[in-house]
């Protein structure tokens, strides 16, 4: 549906920030289903405002796309690949520290309000480890609220079609029936017995026994699996697994102060600090791997100039490898004949949501410019598609040497 780029924003007195510029596919941009869709997320994603939630910070028309937070670190799928193939188990309290930080923002989502406080009852519908970005702060976030649901949502999903990643989905939502939060519960759980095994719970051939294996519920608990998990957070997570929604936790909240409980009460067991997710990060070579393309920065008030780390500028790329252009206009229907090249900066305009500065919005502040700092080599062939997920997801992994750009198919 949409591929995440590598930006830079611009501001008057030097001003400069990294960020993240989800952009429609062309194909996508041309629906005015998917285009619904994509507004919808705007809307939802920049009420949000969470420390553990990736911010929204605006919502630009032709091209369409959003501007995001930037975090630097891997997705929590790498770190746990990352982790495995190394023959490394992620310390306990290290999957506590990430795990607490995704249910914090999670639970933001959930009791978001509307302009007049009535509630949204929003539900992610794609929590999955793909989804959530543990920075090299220690600090994890949840992000991309494509698909999910909310009370004021304008674009719904129409008729059984499914609608997030099919291993991490509740029984309910597989089968078409009314989701809530409790719902994006049992994805978690399904993420937590994942962390905590360092395997996948729900693996098939084919979705329709993938299906099978989700509605005859989890074969046993992870302490099963690694006999080192303490009992507590073995019955905890398989709680959240339960079939019926009103027998898992009513609430994130309550789902991780269960969890705060057991780890205070169990001895040997205590939640990590940032610093420690920080150092694993590190330690298991993704605190290089992960880092952003070096950026020397130019002047704020124009254009990036010389060869991207080696590669030719952005404007003199064939169609082939350059991304739609971002042009320089005032307001948004500027003629497409008075735009500038790709690389210039967008001129001022009033933002969707929370602005880059919380002091004041940008209109108030200074004019935005936004720069892409270009796509790289698709390398989704390389990742590969774990069995049955509903969707092709490939890591938003930034090298030094390569921009990895994290194409997301829906």
């Amino acid at each position: 549906m949409a591929t995440v780029y590598l930006g830079r924003a611009i501001g008057a007195g030097g001003f400069e920030r990294l960020v993240a510029l989800k952009m429609m596919h062309p194909h996508i941009a041309a629906e005015p289903e998917f285009v619904a869709m994509f507004l919808d997320e705007a809307r939802l994603a920049a009420r949000v405002r969470h420390p553990n939630v990736v911010a929204t910070f605006d919502l630009v028309e032709d091209p369409l796309f959003l501007v995001m937070e930037y975090i630097e670190g891997p997705s929590l799928h790498l770190l746990l690949r990352t982790c495995a193939r190394a023959k490394r188990r992620v310390p306990i309290g290290i999957v506590l520290r990430i795990f607490l930080d995704m249910l914090a923002g999670l639970h933001a989502a959930h009791e978001l309000t509307g302009s007049e406080g009535e509630p949204l009852n929003l539900v992610h519908r794609d929590v999955s480890p793909q989804n959530v970005i543990v920075g090299i702060d220690g600090v994890s976030r949840i992000t991309d609220f494509g698909v999910a649901r909310a009370e004021t949502r304008l674009m719904s999903t129409q008729g059984n079609a499914l609608k997030g990643k099919l291993s991490y989905m509740a029984p309910e939502q597989i089968q078409a029936e009314q989701v809530d939060r409790r719902s994006d519960v049992y994805s978690a759980g399904v993420v937590l017995w994942e962390m905590l095994t360092e395997e996948r719970l729900f693996k098939a051939d084919n979705d329709g026994a993938l299906i099978a294996q989700i509605l005859k519920g989890p074969p046993a608990g992870p302490r099963a699996v690694v006999p080192s998990v303490p009992a507590a957070l073995d019955t905890i997570c398989m709680r959240a697994l339960r079939a019926d929604p009103d027998d898992r936790f009513p609430t994130a909240a309550a789902f991780a102060e269960t969890l705060e409980e057991a780890a205070a009460q169990t001895p040997g067991l205590a939640v990590s600090s940032p610093r420690a997710v920080e150092a694993l990060i590190k330690e298991v070579g993704l605190r290089d791997l992960t880092a952003p393309i070096s950026v020397r920065s130019g002047p704020a008030s124009g254009p990036r100039s010389g060869p991207l780390s080696g590669r030719s500028p952005l404007s003199q790329r064939s169609p082939r490898s350059e991304p739609l252009p971002l042009s320089q206009r005032s307001p948004r229907s500027e003629p497409l004949s008075q735009r500038a090249p790709l690389g210039e900066p967008l001129s001022q305009r009033a933002p969707l949501g929370e602005p880059l500065s919380q002091s004041a919005p940008l209109s108030d502040r200074s004019p935005l410019g936004l720069q892409i700092l270009g796509p790289a080599p698709d390398l989704s062939s390389a990742e590969g598609s774990a069995p049955g997920l509903g969707a092709v997801v490939s890591e938003p992994v930034f090298r030094r040497q390569h921009l990895v750009r994290r194409s997301v198919i829906a």
